[in-house]
């Protein structure tokens, strides 16, 4: 049986996986996450790049307004495309700004955990890392 994980402690620090702004603003999500009691390996830097690559490019600013959701009246919204009904229920107290890339970050992971289980099993990541199109989440 292999050996049980090191346990993660909040002050431990978290290297950061992604270069450039974004890398930045993952890499402070990230830390935010760890010591609101998620675990390092459950959020994935290059999965979260990658999911912020197709869904706004890098644009925290960005706002779909062609699909289904903008339709209806709720575009989504920040570098991971939630949109404000799911920005609100997985957002953390403190960090309640859509267009903020950090709490967008924290908001977008929190569901695509909640939702697919783990990072890896985003549609869109999935695909893309078995040489698919992306999917969006």
């Amino acid at each position: 049986m292999p050996a049980a994980p090191a346990p993660i402690h909040p002050e431990m620090p978290i290297q950061q996986e992604v270069p450039g702004q974004v890398g930045k603003w993952i890499h402070e999500a990230k830390k935010i996450l760890v010591m609101r009691g998620h675990h390092p390996r459950q959020i994935d830097a290059r999965a979260i790049a990658l999911m912020i690559r197709h869904e706004s490019g890098g644009n925290p600013r960005a706002i779909n307004t062609w699909d289904y959701n903008a339709q209806i009246g709720t575009p989504s919204k920040g570098l991971m495309q939630v949109i404000p009904p799911t920005f609100n229920a997985y957002k953390l107290k403190g960090y309640g700004d859509i267009y903020n890339p950090v709490h967008n970050i924290i908001a977008g992971v929190r569901y695509a955990i909640a939702r697919y289980g783990s990072l890896d099993r985003v549609p869109g990541v999935r695909a893309q890392r078995q040489g698919r199109a992306y999917r969006g989440y």
